[in-house]
């Protein structure tokens, strides 16, 4: 086969292709919001220079473009990052564009199912043109074409993300029988409590606009001060980030008020004929009403009432999803060796950590399967 590779290394070179990668994500079948170009070109933009800790010391483009005969196959949305390890020692991975930040949830190989022997060219290529301490590609779906790629002959199950699949069929009431018996019976029990405090519960939906930011900021800081950690409202680089999302994306704003003062918000971004919740939090002077667990139920609400095929509620194993999910999709790490002299022992350390995470995610099915035997049932 006639394969070539081509390096994109800047963002001029990003901009330079945009026509012809959106063109070729028409062909993709599994893409998703987080794993397209309107999202590492917001990413990028955003982060390339940014000194956040979690993003490395350094970082520079490595997107790949595949073609066979001059034919766009595969793109590969990578990115080189550089970290210090030990305080003075530079290390370098090559990573997904994205995969830094937890916001991000699928992250995969941009192509529909290909030969191994063009993956196995592109690896090739990348051994002989780069040089880097080991490979660590995160957010891996368990749904990629690209599973059996020498890109994941390595995976380690990490974590989960869920979603609630709906049907044309269903009415909200049918799906809502899926719900634990404890789970409606609480639903009902928060609105009879809601109505005896003398509150008046509305939800309010409406399309995004660059006010909410600062009511985002607002009711994200009660979350950021329990985990006393940083509202990434108030740090400029996420704020942008977000903002230019929301933008690019079609997202309505969930509000859930009690006597018309919002005390709860969650963002729903659609991509395609589905919605990812991307943020959430709530004033935690309202946490006996819960009233994240009633935004969730609203959205998958509204949801089946607009005909979304599914609903994605995010990575990582958190009580209220796997009571008002139907489907958990796993998510994996690749861990590789680099060719740099010392790359064997970094590569090692990965491993070993990644190793960790595996048992950790053995615990966390084992909690998922104590938490879905009603989903048996249906």
């Amino acid at each position: 086969m006639n394969y070539t590779v081509e390096a994109l290394r800047t963002t001029e070179d990003i901009l330079k292709h945009k026509d012809e990668w959106l063109k070729f994500e028409e062909k993709v079948t599994n893409l998703q919001l987080t794993n397209c170009y309107k999202y590492f070109s917001s990413f990028w933009s955003n982060f390339c220079h940014s000194e956040l800790p979690e993003l490395g010391i350094s970082r520079e483009l490595l997107v790949l473009f595949l073609r066979e005969n001059s034919s766009l196959l595969a793109i590969y949305p990578f990115c080189k990052i550089s970290r210090k390890r030990k305080k003075v020692l530079k290390v370098t991975s090559i990573e997904f564009i994205g995969q830094q930040l937890s916001a991000t949830n699928y992250l995969d190989i941009i192509s529909n199912e290909i030969e191994n022997e063009a993956h196995q060219f592109v690896f090739d290529w990348l051994y002989q043109n780069e040089q880097f301490d080991y490979i660590f590609l995160n957010r891996i779906p368990d749904f990629s074409p690209s599973q059996h790629s020498v890109f994941y002959r390595n995976l380690y199950p990490i974590t989960y993300s869920s979603e609630a699949v709906l049907t044309n069929k269903q009415s909200y009431d049918e799906y809502r029988i899926s719900y634990p018996k404890k789970i409606r019976e609480k639903l009902n029990l928060l609105k009879n409590k809601i109505k005896k405090s003398n509150y008046t519960l509305n939800f309010i939906i409406k399309d995004f606009e660059e006010d909410d930011l600062c009511e985002f900021s607002r009711l994200t800081d009660y979350k950021y001060q329990k985990k006393h950690i940083e509202n990434h409202y108030s740090v400029i680089n996420k704020k942008e980030f977000i903002k230019n999302l929301y933008t690019q994306f079609k997202t309505k704003v969930y509000y859930l008020q009690l006597n018309d003062q919002n005390v709860a918000f969650i963002t729903n971004m659609k991509f395609k004929n589905y919605t990812i919740l991307f943020d959430t939090a709530y004033d935690l002077n309202y946490q006996d009403y819960s009233p994240g667990i009633l935004l969730f139920d609203e959205c998958i609400k509204q949801g089946i009432n607009n005909t979304i095929d599914h609903i994605v509620f995010g990575w990582g194993i958190d009580f209220f999803k796997f009571r008002l999910c139907n489907r958990f999709v796993r998510l994996s790490g690749s861990v590789l060796p680099g060719n740099k002299m010392f790359s064997t022992y970094w590569h090692n350390q990965v491993n070993q950590k990644c190793n960790n995470m595996a048992i950790d995610f053995q615990k966390a099915t084992d909690y998922l399967m104590s938490l879905t035997k009603h989903l048996a049932k249906q």
